[in-house]
């Protein structure tokens, strides 16, 4: 792996977990907390500014790396979609269909915008390679909304939801480097 994009890599990461910790101060101040129920783990308030901090750091180590080109560009906004309606999310709730709604829009820009879709399903059943061709947008889309929400269940237990996608994100990083 290139030295400058592992340092980048580890910057973005000790950026993100030291503007976690100065978020929680004035998210307690300004009531952006998840307060416990029966569904969730923790016992006291707690600031919801995780996801917050990791996007602003992983938006400056993207921006410190020169990456900011127009796939990049599409990525972020996307991502910065989903940041946004978890928010308002976690402050006012929204309905689910506009939840969905948001979440589609977020997934086109990663799909359409960035080019980012599965193609093809390979040969799942033994009888040669499925290709997608038209519906690789719908099922792209559907696929990405799909995995919003499936991280989104695990969000009940503090650092679930953040731990299984640093594992997902490393196995990621591993198969590309090894490729």
């Amino acid at each position: 792996m290139d030295l400058h994009l592992l340092l980048g890599l580890l910057g973005t990461f000790v950026g993100a977990a030291l503007l976690s910790v100065f978020l929680i101060p004035l998210a307690r101040r300004a009531g952006f907390v998840d307060v416990p129920d029966a569904r969730k783990s923790h016992l006291a308030p707690t600031p919801l500014t995780g996801g917050i901090a990791m996007f602003v750091a992983f938006t400056v180590g993207v921006a410190l790396a020169g990456m900011l080109d127009v796939t990049h560009l599409f990525i972020m906004t996307g991502a910065g979609l989903l940041v946004v309606v978890g928010m308002i999310d976690d402050r006012r709730h929204i309905r689910v269909g506009m939840r969905f709604l948001a979440q589609a829009v977020a997934a086109g820009f990663l799909v359409i915008g960035a080019g980012v879709r599965v193609d093809s399903l390979g040969n799942l059943f033994g009888f040669g390679s499925i290709e997608l061709g038209l519906f690789s947008i719908p099922f792209s889309i559907f696929a990405v909304v799909g995995m919003v929400n499936a991280i989104n269940m695990l969000d009940g237990l503090d650092g679930l939801a953040g731990s299984v996608v640093l594992v997902v994100l490393a196995a990621i990083v591993t198969l590309g480097v090894a490729a």
